[in-house]
């Protein structure tokens, strides 16, 4: 089980977080933390997190294949449209050829998040 406590003091338009003893801060989109920082918004969390999740299955799914992958750069993106939210998810994958590709670009479909989020937001993913 995981949990989380998000801490606001004094009004100020950032958020300390406390995610099973990882602690990070959340802010206000345009508040800045110190000149020149901001930290993510709760949707760059969102995109922060289903990038993660996306990453660690490719990778557990390319070992089990034992498919030599090299790197995986994943691009998100968040729009809100008149339809509702929706992701555009790019995967920049090197070290195995097309088809292992291809195989990965479905897989990405079936991640955690992927099918927690799709509930409620469109995801589309594609390969670059």
């Amino acid at each position: 089980m995981e949990r989380a406590i998000a801490c606001m003091r004094n009004g100020v338009g950032q958020v300390d977080i406390e995610v099973d003893g990882h602690l990070l801060v959340a802010a206000e989109p345009g508040y800045s933390l110190e000149p020149g920082s901001a930290a993510p918004s709760p949707y760059g969390m969102l995109l922060a997190s289903l990038g993660a999740c996306t990453a660690f299955s490719l990778r557990q799914c390319a070992s089990r294949q034992r498919w030599p992958l090299e790197s995986l750069d994943i691009f998100l993106t968040l729009s809100h449209e008149a339809c509702g939210p929706h992701v555009e998810r790019m995967l920049l994958i090197t070290g195995v050829d097309r088809d292992c590709q291809q195989a990965l670009l479905e897989h990405a479909g079936r991640t955690p998040l992927t099918v927690l989020l799709g509930a409620c937001m469109r995801i589309s993913t594609t390969l670059i």
